[in-house]
């Protein structure tokens, strides 16, 4: 009996790898496919939805439930187990916090933002947001694998100058208030000359938006910024706030779990203007970057935070938004997420204290209907379409990729992020999978999508 059991454990376990292996085959193999071929309409994106050349493949049936099951069903047993296995995680341990001020400012940020309709403008946004004060830890020091040059710095958020510190104390730990980043530039080029002049060697500069979760450098050090170094490209890699080094001290919250509500609005307020800053800084004193071609690439929160920086931004770049939602209220209302967050917590502190559930002028008579409002403020929709004060032959190029059963972005908010950038050249493509099997197995494709806008 046990050996027979023991049998079928080993058959399934060796049917279910035998699955995937074809799976990972054929999605390495051909990655995008023809969304009509897999019931994903593309009305009204016809044009910038990519149509690739190879023929569907004849085990289009299977593929399409092996992406179900290695996409959907991954996705949410990953979530729920993330979630239910230690209880529901998302904001318990700090509730809505302070949302209304962190909205007040949001505000104050995006009608800064909208007044940028000229270089005129775009210098004044530039000048408000001021220069980083880099205090560089430590020297150059060259990758031992790929020889690439590496340094690690610091600047004081300009949230810091930009707003009153009683509000900003509110809204940030001290650890927060400080923005964290890696500089990464290729072999060909050495930044220890002291002599500039020499240093005329043109090198594009992507930017690394963090994901959920990421906590330092590591992961897109090894997956994107070493290995696009050998193609003569460099990196920026930036720290959320309330992560990695900007993380409260001895915190009762754990990997990607959200401590407030309030904070989800709060990553936007810190990485925009700190994304502008550093960037503006490094374009106008480094002459490696000084004709100005920049990318930024995001990946899931960090993809929904290029969509608005792009937005925000007074100056143009290219965008690589993989698996990004047109707002944040998509992710949290509609999404497998909605599932882990400590609903019961927020609707009893809406009881305790029914101010915390005005926004503006209006009440919510729940706490769930209060956080949906707040998030859609986040909505792409709400500012013009990015670069739209630039001729059309000179606007940046965007690619958006989506994964045909993510449990965590839905469908239909990825295709409203294309739907936004439709006039800034945006090329929308999906392949097979979900959420998780997107960032795991198709970093190759990530990086090849990077080279491609930034060549």
């Amino acid at each position: 009996m046990k050996s027979r059991l023991l049998s079928g454990v080993a058959g399934s376990l060796a049917s279910i790898c035998s699955l995937g292996t074809f799976y990972l085959y054929h999605t390495k193999l051909s990655p995008y496919i023809h969304p009509g071929d897999f019931g994903i309409s593309s009305v009204g994106l016809e044009a910038e939805t990519l149509s690739p050349a190879s023929r569907p493949s004849a085990f289009r049936p299977l593929l399409s439930c092996l992406s179900f099951v290695f996409g959907y069903c991954v996705d949410t047993g990953y979530a729920l187990a993330a979630g239910y296995g230690r209880g529901k995680l998302h904001f318990q341990t700090g509730g809505l916090g302070p949302l209304k001020l962190a909205l007040d400012v949001a505000n104050r940020m995006k009608q800064e933002s909208l007044a940028c309709v000229d270089e005129k403008s775009a210098e004044d946004m530039i000048q408000h947001i001021g220069e980083p004060d880099i205090q560089w830890k430590g020297e150059w020091t060259r990758h031992a694998e790929n020889k690439c040059w590496v340094r690690d710095g610091k600047f004081l958020s300009p949230v810091c100058r930009m707003f009153e510190a009683s509000v900003i104390d509110e809204l940030l730990n001290e650890e927060s208030k400080y923005c964290y980043f890696r500089y990464v530039l290729p072999p060909s080029c050495d930044p220890t000359m002291v002599d500039k002049t020499q240093r005329g060697e043109q090198i594009p500069l992507v930017l690394h938006l963090p994901c959920s979760g990421d906590q330092y450098y590591e992961w897109r050090s090894k997956h994107f910024a070493y290995p696009i170094a050998n193609e003569n490209i460099g990196s920026i890699i930036l720290i959320s706030p309330f992560y990695g080094p900007r993380q409260i001290p001895n915190r009762p919250i754990r990997g990607a779990q959200v401590n407030r509500v309030s904070d989800l609005i709060t990553y936007g307020i810190c990485l925009l203007p700190e994304s502008v800053s550093l960037l503006a800084h490094l374009k106008a004193t480094m002459p490696e970057h000084r004709d100005g071609k920049v990318t930024v690439c995001g990946i899931s929160m960090g993809a929904e935070m290029a969509g608005l920086l792009a937005a925000y931004s007074p100056f143009p770049f290219n965008v690589l938004a993989v698996a990004p939602a047109h707002n944040a209220n998509s992710v949290w209302q509609d999404g497998v997420l909605a599932h882990v967050v400590a609903w019961d917590k927020l609707e009893e502190e809406g009881k305790c204290d029914e101010d915390v559930l005005w926004i503006g002028t209006k009440s919510y008579g729940s706490a769930k209907d209060c956080v949906s409002a707040a998030l859609e403020t986040t909505s792409l929709y709400s500012f013009p379409s990015p670069f739209s004060w630039l001729p059309q032959d000179q606007r940046p190029k965007s690619i958006v990729i989506g994964a045909i059963h993510d449990a965590y972005i839905p469908l239909n908010s990825i295709q409203h992020v294309a739907n936004v950038w439709r006039n800034n050249n945006v090329s929308l493509r999906w392949i097979l999978g979900g959420h998780a099997t997107l960032v795991v197995t198709h970093k190759e494709l990530i990086r090849h999508c990077i080279i491609e806008l930034c060549k």
